[in-house]
């Protein structure tokens, strides 16, 4: 019978040698895998900032208009009413700026009224949206830089959010705007007017902030009432049901 000797009985791994391969490969594993701490929660964050900025520009904008939305104004006043069928998130945000076409317009009707100070016009209706506050910093399929340029250059390939055309300052549940990477009965939403029935399910992709499947996925929602609140998928159809509207129209970028 054959015995191993004592140089083949300790030929194999010591058990420090062992911790360390495990450790090893654990530490590679680490470096495959993307953040899911300090970075990922500072850009959720910067995210629901900008979302926070955005409703008080929604909210300086219906101070000068009777307390409504712009999706609730005609576009000879101002608002993007007659826009809604286009199914664009980007010009109801273009709206609160003295850049578009919509806002130009607005100028150009006034100054022909008044025609002695355009640059205290030009104040007057810009409610303080800045473009940088429409890309999401986890959105790394929107250009952020493109944006700093000027809020005339906006487009819908180029922000983050999506509008709630429904909203309204009235129903603090409603939501007024959120990040776009909602999916609908289970496939994500594509650019343009979504139409939501009651029985539609809703759920977030995990495009923009980082989650291990689509059932932990999450997104920002802007509630009419001015909060902002990170919502996990799970709970997303909760937040949909809870503003009681029949109709339930998104602008989706």
């Amino acid at each position: 019978m054959k015995t191993l000797s004592a140089k083949a009985k300790t030929s194999g791994l010591t058990l420090v040698e062992l911790l360390v391969v495990i450790v090893m490969i654990a530490v590679f594993a680490a470096m495959l895998l993307p953040p899911t701490g300090g970075k990922w929660k500072a850009q959720r964050i910067s995210c629901m900032i900008n979302l926070k900025q955005i409703d008080e520009s929604f909210v300086a904008w219906s101070k000068t208009h009777y307390g409504k939305l712009p999706m609730q104004v005609p576009s000879k006043e101002g608002g993007t009413l007659d826009f809604i069928q286009s199914g664009s998130a980007v010009i109801h945000f273009i709206a609160l700026t003295n850049s578009g076409p919509i806002s130009v317009h607005r100028d150009i009707d006034t100054y022909y009224q008044d025609g002695t100070n355009y640059q205290k016009l030009n104040s007057y209706t810009n409610y303080g949206i800045e473009p940088k506050w429409l890309v999401c910093p986890s959105d790394e399929r929107r250009d952020s830089i493109y944006l700093k340029k000027s809020a005339s250059e906006c487009t819908d390939t180029n922000i983050s959010y999506f509008v709630g055309i429904n909203a309204t300052l009235n129903n603090p549940k409603s939501l007024l705007a959120g990040d776009r990477n909602l999916q609908i009965d289970g496939l994500p939403t594509k650019p343009g007017l979504l139409d939501l029935t009651q029985k539609s399910r809703v759920g977030w992709t995990e495009e923009l902030h980082y989650s291990k499947s689509t059932s932990t996925a999450g997104g920002n929602i802007l509630f009419a009432d001015g909060h902002v609140e990170f919502i996990k998928s799970k709970a997303l159809d909760s937040a949909f049901q809870s503003q009681g509207l029949t109709t339930n129209r998104f602008a989706v970028p």
